[in-house]
This record gives C-alpha cells, structure tokens and sequence, in this order.
C-alpha cells in the first residue's frame, strides 16, 4: 500500500468507530507526534542556524584580520 492508500483506509476505519473515547486517544496521539515532529524541526534549524552564525563570525573576523596584516605586511 502506498500512503495515499494508507491514508483512506485510516479515515475510514476512524469515521466507522463509535467510541468518542478512542477518537480522542488518536487525537491525542496525532497531536503528540504533531508537536514532536515540530520540535525535532525546530531543534534542526537551530543547528543549521547555529552552523551559519559560527560561519558569519568566521568570515567576519578574517576580514576584520586581514586588512590589519596587509598593512602591517605593505
């Protein structure tokens, strides 16, 4: 089955049960892996962030260096 397949067969299973209790529970689940999931991409960009910041600095302090060593050197 692919997910579209999946995807059906899930609704439809749910839209046949009678239990609001059960609902709820998978309610709850969806909206637990529904904020994992965030977290996890949220703690994703922060490292890709984190990852630029020390990129900017790096590039930031060669060039505040460089022109300081041209002088001294010309």
């Amino acid at each position: 089955m692919n997910t579209s397949d999946l995807k059906i067969d899930l609704i439809n299973r749910i839209t046949q049960l009678k239990e609001a209790r059960i609902i709820e529970e998978i309610q709850k689940i969806l909206d637990l892996n529904w904020i994992r999931m965030n977290i996890f991409l949220l703690m994703s960009k922060k490292k890709e962030l984190s990852k630029e910041e020390k990129n900017i600095e790096a590039k930031h302090t060669f060039l505040k260096i460089r022109p300081t060593r041209i002088l001294k050197n010309g």
